[in-house]
């Protein structure tokens, strides 16, 4: 099977280009333990509808054969429902608080405490899920190592990149054109780098569509800037692009003394990457490095530090 008809935008998603999020991951567990054996697969397909239920496809008559299974086909549509689906009418305002995060200028120092004290009481694992946004799972680890600043995950990276993407669409009236602060941010997996060919093989993090892939005219007449966040070195580094003047600007935050890379290959890694991926020239650079730490770190909390202070100007 090469992919699948999604029924709530009736488009064709191809396997190659989809990512397996926890509402999927939900439906198919679902599956498995009330319908599917292990020694045969009775439903291959599911149809998620228009309002956000889902139904397995099912021969007519194997309904019958088994009373759970018929049981668990005639519950209420609203028990299988995907998460995140809202009727016209129900639910909106769980959906608008839902799609508008607090910003961060919100909260405060004891506001942090707080969480984090109530996070201290939680029993749990620390591999163990405790929210879930826009697809990436956050566990107690990625919090607690980034409390400790021990190492920022990619998951957070993520989580992060999406947040402040989301907070300025949602404030046009403070990211806008005459501010000259509307940015579009995205985290970058480099898998591996050809110093010799100057090209990047790398993923975006966690199932992010970059709906500006190959449209460097749309991007630009979106944005202001590009920011870029990629894990290279074993560290974070930054990248901002000016869209209107195509300057580089290069942020490492490690002494370079400490880099086993130097500036000339990270430039060189950034410019493939805004290439490959956005298709935006390369005018001229600049590298940014009043703030270095002497001491080996993943950079992650300054990177994430920049970021926010990028979008605030």
């Amino acid at each position: 099977m090469h992919g699948f008809i999604c029924y709530n935008c009736d488009k064709y998603i191809y396997l190659k280009n989809f990512y397996l999020d926890h509402a999927l991951k939900k439906i198919i567990d679902s599956i498995w333990a009330t319908i599917n054996k292990e020694n045969k697969v009775i439903c291959k397909k599911v149809s998620i509808m228009r309002d956000g239920h889902w139904e397995p496809h099912l021969p007519e008559y194997l309904k019958y054969l088994d009373k759970n299974l018929q049981k668990s086909l005639n519950a209420p549509a609203q028990d299988r429902k995907v998460k995140g689906y809202h009727g016209a009418h129900d639910g909106v305002h769980t959906l608008i608080n839902y799609e508008k995060p607090p910003p961060l200028s919100e909260y405060n120092k004891r506001d942090y405490k707080e969480l984090l004290d109530d996070l201290f009481a939680e029993r749990v694992r620390g591999d163990q899920v405790l929210f879930e946004r826009d697809g990436v799972p956050i566990s107690k680890d990625d919090i607690m190592n980034a409390e400790n600043e021990n190492s920022i995950s990619p998951k957070m990276v993520a989580l992060f990149c999406n947040y402040l993407n989301t907070i300025q669409r949602i404030e046009p009236g403070k990211y806008n054109i005459n501010n000259k602060n509307r940015c579009f941010t995205v985290g970058i997996n480099v898998v591996n780098y050809d110093k010799f060919y100057k090209k990047a093989k790398y993923q975006l993090y966690y199932g992010f569509r970059n709906p500006y892939r190959g449209k460097p005219q749309k991007l630009c007449h979106e944005h202001d800037k590009l920011i870029l966040i990629f894990k290279y070195d074993n560290r974070w580094i930054c990248t901002t692009v000016d869209l209107r003047s195509h300057v580089f600007y290069i942020v490492d935050f490690l002494s370079e003394d400490l880099s086993c890379v130097k500036y000339e290959e990270l430039l060189d890694l950034a410019k493939s990457l805004v290439s490959q991926e956005f298709g935006v020239p390369y005018q001229s650079h600049e590298i940014l490095d009043d703030t270095r730490i002497n001491y080996l770190n993943d950079c992650g909390l300054y990177s994430l530090n920049y970021l926010y202070k990028v979008t605030q100007n």
